[in-house]
């Protein structure tokens, strides 16, 4: 194998890597993104399901020390966090919830 073979492998190699590093950024973005524009409406959870599930996704392909790495956890983080904010909300409120309904039916 001549010297220019091997400088020609160790750049695709570079392309690759370089390749999912941005896949894994770009991916991890929309995971902060998504949990964070889940809190704008507060009962829409599947906005925080996909951005739990997009921040597992770069958990697992992302090396510990990268920043996609911490943003995928931190997607992870306010996913959840949002998705117990509502379950403790509607849990707590449930009676007014109920007494808004047939209000609302009345109106109708």
């Amino acid at each position: 194998m001549s010297a220019s073979e091997k400088n020609d492998r160790s750049g695709d190699d570079s392309l690759k890597e370089a390749f999912v590093l941005g896949r894994n950024s770009g991916i991890a973005i929309a995971a902060v993104t998504m949990s964070l524009v889940a809190f704008l409406n507060l009962l829409g959870m599947e906005k925080s399901i996909v951005a739990v599930v997009f921040g597992i996704i770069v958990l697992k392909n992302s090396p510990k020390g990268q920043v996609a790495y911490k943003m995928g956890k931190a997607a992870v983080m306010i996913g959840i966090l949002h998705i117990l904010t509502v379950i403790v909300v509607v849990t707590v409120y449930w009676n007014k919830i109920n007494e808004l309904i047939e209000l609302l039916m009345t109106l109708s």
